[in-house]
């Protein structure tokens, strides 16, 4: 192993996902890429994490798991606005042999990671803070009157009752008046 570059990719309580510590540069979008695809491998030394390459000679050794209050060392739930659990994809960006990192260089960067998000967690706390449910409005003390209805005009007479005699009275005169 040349390098390793802990990382950490999760939604923050307001915000998408985002990096919250990585390579940085073009090589956050390959990494981004590549442990979004779920194409990734076992890792033999931790069956926990998966290995994953996104370019030449660089592979990923990562994870995912769900942030809680314990992790974080807060207070209440981790969820973000919309109430949704915090998923994170935590591990390390390694150039080199990806099997040359060892359980003590996973612990160190999960560590790393948790007191970073921490830090950002509170800052969005203190800079956000969580609204308040407005109480109740009281019900009106008397309801409206129904609107009223408009007044039934008559019917107007169809055109048929008068037109029909008168039809028939004109064929009569025209009758008489032919013969």
């Amino acid at each position: 192993m040349d390098e390793l570059v802990p990382f950490l990719l999760a939604r923050t309580r307001t915000a998408g996902e985002r990096f919250v510590v990585g390579p940085g540069g073009p090589a956050e979008h390959d990494l981004r890429r590549a442990v979004s695809r779920g194409d990734a491998r076992e890792f033999p030394r931790d069956t926990r994490y998966r290995v994953v390459a996104y370019g030449p000679d660089r592979h990923a050794v990562y994870r995912e798991f769900e942030l809680t209050a314990d992790d974080l060392g807060v207070a209440g739930p981790v969820r973000d606005e919309h109430g949704r659990a915090i998923l994170a994809i935590e591990g390390a960006a390694v150039t080199g042999d990806p099997f040359a990192v060892d359980a003590a260089d996973l612990a160190t960067a999960h560590e790393h990671m948790l007191r970073r998000y921490a830090e950002l967690w509170r800052t969005e706390e203190a800079s956000h803070p969580r609204p308040v449910q407005p109480l109740p409005s009281p019900p009106r003390a008397t309801p409206r009157p129904p609107a009223p209805k408009p007044a039934r005009t008559p019917p107007a007479r169809s055109l048929w009752l008068w037109s029909v005699p008168l039809a028939l009275l004109l064929a009569a005169l025209l009758v008489i008046a032919l013969r």
